[in-house]
């Protein structure tokens, strides 16, 4: 970033956003405790199921907030999931990214019933990620981080 801020002529521009995602990554580690990291899985797709895997920009947002992706042990960056993997896999939250703007949250969020086995479905912890900001990396991401942080620390969005 900050070599593409010189080469357009923006050098203070870019220094100063690079300095606004040096404070939100600052902000958005976990506070020191015993309990244990969130274990989440990050969707993109239903139809096939296809997650963030290990070299996405999403596996390293959620372990910048203090999560751990599920599927990270993936090398690539959108792995297809099967339905057995994700229930061996058993996510304690699911980020889903893939429900279509405009459809209201509870029938979007039906798709998730037919896995009631997952413990993120049992204890309601599937959330719709509706942030632009943490699908599309690039100099909004203090804002993903942030909301990144609040969904995975239960503080709401």
């Amino acid at each position: 970033m900050s070599r593409l801020g010189e080469l357009v002529g923006r050098k203070a521009e870019a220094e100063k956003l690079l300095a606004e995602i040096d404070a939100a990554l600052a902000r958005a580690e976990p506070p020191a405790t015993n309990a244990p990291a969130p274990r989440v899985l990050f969707v993109v797709q239903h139809e096939p199921l296809r997650v963030a895997g290990g070299p996405s920009h999403i596996s390293e947002l959620l372990t910048a907030v203090g999560a751990v992706n599920v599927a990270a042990d993936f090398d690539r960056p959108w792995p297809e999931l099967s339905a057995e993997s994700l229930v061996v896999r058993d996510p304690d939250m699911i980020l889903d990214a893939s429900l279509a703007p405009g459809v209201a949250d509870d029938a979007a969020l039906l798709f998730w019933d037919r896995f009631s086995s997952l413990s993120a479905v049992r204890l309601g912890r599937v959330h719709r990620m509706d942030e632009s900001a943490v699908l599309r990396p690039g100099p909004r991401l203090p804002v993903a981080l942030e909301y990144l942080r609040r969904i995975v620390r239960g503080e709401g969005r």
